[in-house]
């Protein structure tokens, strides 16, 4: 898994691979960069089982398949939200409103594009796209008990950023960081862009900046 955002989207549709299909992927891909598309419920289901229960999954299926597959899946960590693309949304409805992470029906690209890229943005906003929360205290220990309580996490995290801000970089470290970010982006043309300019103004002072 070489995925380093917080989300990825799966798509699965026997279809998946029509040329109206792969157009929508690209735009999708502008927001979320992470795709893996799937025209077998099996492999999909396979995949989605073996992903780590930190990530975040946006789910797009069809309705023949979603009606399969949701059921199985619907309950995992990892399923964040789910989309079903189908022509027949009534039919589809009537099965899915079950399912609480079940958040739009569309019967068209455009309508799909836009109620994913609202509902991330949306999270993004409230922040809502951490998968893990960090305390300093142990959230199993009494608070009034002494250091011993301090989780563990919290405090590695605080030595690696001690560790990190006294590390000297070199112009090696950055054209490694770029190359793996092209890597992961190789697909995404937009991001390429950005990385092709952040070589090109990056500076130590605009380091927020750019965060």
């Amino acid at each position: 898994n070489n995925n380093f955002e917080t989300y990825s989207l799966i798509w699965l549709d026997a279809s998946v691979n029509s040329k109206d299909n792969i157009e929508t992927q690209a735009m999708l891909r502008s927001f979320i960069n992470c795709l893996q598309i799937f025209e077998n419920l099996d492999q999909c289901e396979q995949y989605i089982q073996s992903v780590s229960s930190d990530d975040r999954i946006v789910f797009v299926v069809s309705g023949s398949f979603g009606q399969q597959i949701i059921p199985k899946i619907h309950s995992l960590p990892q399923i964040f939200s789910i989309y079903i693309y189908c022509e027949n949304q009534q039919f589809h409805h009537q099965w899915a409103e079950q399912y609480i992470k079940v958040k739009s029906i569309c019967n068209q690209l455009h309508e799909l594009i836009k109620r994913i890229q609202y509902d991330h943005c949306e999270r993004r906003q409230n922040k809502s796209d951490e998968p893990l929360s960090m305390s300093i205290f142990d959230q199993n220990n009494d608070y009034e008990q002494s250091t011993t309580g301090l989780d563990g996490r919290f405090l590695q995290t605080q030595l690696l950023i001690a560790c990190l801000v006294k590390m000297k970089t070199t112009p090696r470290d950055k054209n490694e960081f770029l190359l793996q970010c092209r890597e992961i982006y190789k697909d995404n043309p937009k991001q390429l862009k950005i990385i092709d300019e952040f070589e090109q103004d990056y500076a130590d002072e605009y380091s927020l900046w750019w965060y």
